[in-house]
Order: structure tokens, then sequence, then C-alpha cells
């Protein structure tokens, strides 16, 4: 994404490692163990309800103006 656009975003700091010890709880079966490590390798945010899965990755403002 960041070649296409010619952008270059800046991401959040990833959670700690305790946020994807837990996932299991979180998500279920959702996401295999190799999948979960993943995450945690690219710092990949995931959250369940019962309408689905959402996998994010947050960024940094690109500027200081407030909505």
């Amino acid at each position: 994404m960041r070649r296409r656009s010619g952008w270059r975003f800046e991401f959040m700091p990833s959670p700690l490692p305790t946020y994807y010890r837990n996932m299991k709880k979180r998500a279920g079966n959702v996401l295999t163990d190799d999948q979960i490590k993943e995450c945690e390798d690219l710092g990949i945010l995931v959250d369940k309800d019962d309408q689905g899965t959402l996998l994010q990755i947050l960024t940094k403002p690109l500027d200081d103006r407030k909505f």
C-alpha cells in the first residue's frame, strides 16, 4: 500500500506480547497459532464479535488536526 500511494505511513507501536498470548480467549478458534504469531510479527490487532472478525493495523495521525 505504501508503494502504490506514495505516502509514508507511520504505524502505531505493536501491543505488548500479552495481547497475543491472550488472543485465543478473545478470538476463539478463528485464527491458528501460526496466524496469531504472524499477527504478532506484523503488529496486527484482532477483534471478534457475533458478526465477525476484524483484523486491523493503526497508523499515527498524518497531521495534528482535530475532528
